[in-house]
């Protein structure tokens, strides 16, 4: 094939940019999850912490928050197809094709898998999603939509085509149609997608890899998806991790199919959520550093906590004093032969008794004492600090860390106080949105429905709910500001002041109608109110000109 050798070159280069990705995802889910591990400056320290089981603590994680807060705001209202040749800003529907989009919906769960998707896009940074057709056997001709997946690669590397459906019929194949499609989620520990040098918006191809198999039948699978074709690929054990490292690929064939399959839609079917270009960061990726002293700090302090309530105690021998006549009654109910007595028990004659105003004599001591513990002070006052350094970190608004504070934002003040949270949940609107639109629209190709223009509506970020908030768009609109510009402002979905704004022109019109007739009417009234006291009038000066 014309396209092997670049072919095994993306392969190679794109696997192990895929493998040296997957250490930052890694940490990136450990800190989201809160199972980074701890480290300390003293392996001393370490291994007292293991020893009391203070290693294996559930951390305190505050770091998930910074992702939680903007996926949440993450909300949308409704994907949806204009009706052909409306323009810009007016929103008349396609109902034919919206009900297609209804049915994409319903079939892959978007509405349960989108939010989960916005989510993972923040933890790692980058998440996929691939679209392919589900296609189906038709027994008759008369097929809604499809494609020839009989073409060959050579075909596709050639661009010879078919001359005729007759002769695909000639053949002793069964046509086949999309009857659905797939959009399936895709983690970034198995895909990746490249992009070209010059252009960094047009995608050249992307790579998904997984292991099938285990011991020595592992199998290590790759395809590539470009936007002609799809190559599948095998490589028997694990794969070097060194970039030019001799590798034995091989086209996957095992399955009974061809190694190379045609892509007939022109496009490379995987979609790229991400935070950033060309590759995102997690949103948390600030957190790691103030997450990682509040996890020391709060294992240390717990590791004081038995002996602030069991303080160490000491006692120093008398060194002049006559050992000769230890009381040999008292007993230290912690040591293992002393296990059975109990100073408490009344058949124990230690005289070391728990009662209130019993003195307790040692012979032979010349003091005692115990060991102050670590103040608590040491560790909840940087604590504190710590997390807000968290929150400032991630540009998080604190009172997310501190829904309880003493006085927590609310109107106008929240607004403010979530300006750079919302600005950042508007970015992801637009680049999550165009991602959307165009995963939908190749889906829609893919069912033989052609569209121009997908609308993605969200949910609004902020939206306008206190008395004082209202008095201030009230007043704009008041000073000359248009009414669905200070609604828009005040956080409501320009589709939904659109249709306010429809009705409100509808009543008025009727209203208006009906104030027009109701004045014809009164004028009709009027005037024949008049004509009628004029004819009156008429007879009754004709009566009294007969009586002259």
């Amino acid at each position: 094939m014309v396209y092997e050798t670049k072919s095994l070159y993306d392969l190679r280069c794109g696997y192990w940019e895929l493998v040296a990705a997957r250490p930052a995802y890694e940490r990136a889910a450990a800190f989201y999850e809160g199972t980074v591990d701890e480290v300390y400056s003293s392996p001393k320290v370490t291994r007292l912490l293991a020893k009391f089981g203070l290693d294996a603590i559930e951390s305190f994680n505050f770091a998930h928050i910074p992702v939680d807060a903007v996926a949440n705001k993450l909300r949308i209202n409704s994907v949806n197809a204009d009706e052909e040749g409306n323009e810009e800003g007016i929103f008349e529907k396609n109902e034919e094709v919206n009900s297609v989009i209804d049915d994409l919906w319903e079939y892959n769960e978007l509405d349960e898998e989108l939010p989960i998707i916005f989510r993972n896009a923040g933890k790692y940074g980058d998440y996929y999603v691939m679209v392919w057709p589900v296609v189906g056997e038709e027994v008759d001709d008369n097929v809604t939509r499809g494609f020839d997946p009989h073409k060959t690669a050579r075909q596709l590397e050639t661009g010879d085509t078919l001359v005729e459906d007759d002769v695909i019929e000639a053949r002793p194949v069964t046509k086949k149609s999309v009857v659905a499609v797939d959009i399936m989620p895709l983690d970034p520990f198995t895909t990746r997608v490249f992009y070209d040098t010059e252009n960094p918006k047009k995608k050249t191809y992307a790579i998904r890899s997984w292991d099938e198999g285990e011991g020595n039948s592992r199998l290590v699978r790759v395809n590539l998806y470009y936007p002609d074709r799809i190559e599948r690929w095998m490589h028997k054990g694990k794969p070097s991790k060194r970039k030019n490292a001799e590798q034995k690929w091989e086209p996957f064939t095992l399955d009974g199919n061809a190694a190379v399959m045609p892509n007939p839609f022109g496009e490379v079917p995987i979609f790229h959520f991400r935070t950033d270009r060309s590759y995102g960061r997690p949103d948390h990726i600030n957190a790691y550093g103030p997450q990682l002293a509040i996890n020391k700090l709060v294992t240390s302090h717990l590791a004081t906590v038995d002996y602030q309530s069991f303080p160490q105690r000491y006692a120093l021998l008398d060194p002049m004093a006559d050992q000769s006549g230890m009381q040999g009654a008292d007993s230290d109910p912690f040591a293992p032969e002393d296990a059975e007595n109990d100073p408490d028990d009344d058949d124990n004659d230690s005289q070391l008794e728990a009662d209130p105003a019993a003195v307790w004599q040692f012979s032979g001591m010349k003091t005692v004492g115990q060991f102050e513990s670590a103040n608590a002070d040491a560790f909840l006052k940087p604590f504190d600090r710590y997390v807000k350094a968290l929150a400032q970190a991630t540009d998080t608004p604190f009172h997310y860390f501190d829904r309880t504070g003493e006085r927590p934002p609310s109107g106008e003040n929240i607004r403010q106080v979530n300006e750079f949270l919302n600005s950042k949940a508007g970015f992801r609107q637009t680049s999550y949105g165009g991602e959307i639109k165009k995963f939908t629209t190749l889906s829609l190709t893919m069912m033989g429905q052609d569209v121009e223009r997908i609308n993605v509506e969200w949910e609004p970020l902020e939206v306008v709910t206190a008395y004082t908030e209202w008095q201030a768009v009230n007043e704009k609109i008041a000073a000359g500001v248009p009414m669905e510009v200070a609604l828009v402002e005040a956080g409501y979905r320009p589709a939904l002041v659109q249709e306010w704004k429809k009705r409100a022109e509808e009543q008025a019109e009727k209203e208006r109608q009906q104030a027009q007739e109701d004045e014809e009417r009164t004028i009709a009234l009027s005037a024949k109110a008049k004509q009628e006291t004029a004819n009156a009038n008429k007879a009754t000066e004709r009566s009294s000109d007969r009586k002259a």
